[in-house]
C-alpha cells in the first residue's frame, strides 16, 4: 500500500532478513537508534566502572515500601484486601479504612490508630 508520499510502507515489504528490516528502519527513523552514551562501544560493565566514583551512595533512612489502599467495611466486620477477608472489630463496621501491607504483616488502620494487625 503507497503512502502519501508514493513510497511504500515497511509493513507492506516482504523482508528476507532481520538486517534488511533494521536498514529499513534506521533509514527512516534513525534517532531511535542513538546510543545514550557518548562513548560508543562501551560495555555497561566499563560504564559502570568508571561511573562508580561519581555515584551517591544510598540513604540511611530506608524509604517507605508498604503497599497502601483503602477499603469499606460492610455491615459484616471483615474487610476485603488482596483477594483474602481480615476480621476488624465491630464497631469499625460502615467505615472507611486503610489497610497497610507488607510481606509478612497486614495492618489495618483508623486514621493513625491501629485496630487491626
Amino acid at each position: 500500500m503507497a503512502t502519501l508520499n508514493g513510497s511504500t510502507a515497511i509493513r507492506d515489504k516482504n523482508l528476507a532478513s532481520l538486517a534488511r528490516y533494521r536498514a529499513l528502519r534506521i533509514g527512516k527513523f534513525p534517532c531511535a537508534f542513538w546510543r545514550l552514551s557518548s562513548r560508543p562501544g562501551l560495555t555497561a560493565r566499563e560504564a559502570f566502572e568508571t561511573e562508580c566514583t561519581t555515584l551517591l551512595p544510598l540513604p540511611d533512612n530506608r524509604w517507605p515500601t508498604d503497599e497502601r489502599g483503602e477499603v469499606k467495611a460492610g455491615k459484616t466486620p471483615y474487610i476485603r484486601f488482596d483477594k483474602n477477608d481480615y476480621s476488624i472489630p465491630h464497631t469499625q463496621v460502615r467505615k472507611i479504612l486503610t489497610v497497610t501491607a507488607t510481606l509478612k504483616q497486614v495492618r489495618i488502620l483508623d486514621g493513625q490508630t491501629e485496630i487491626a494487625n
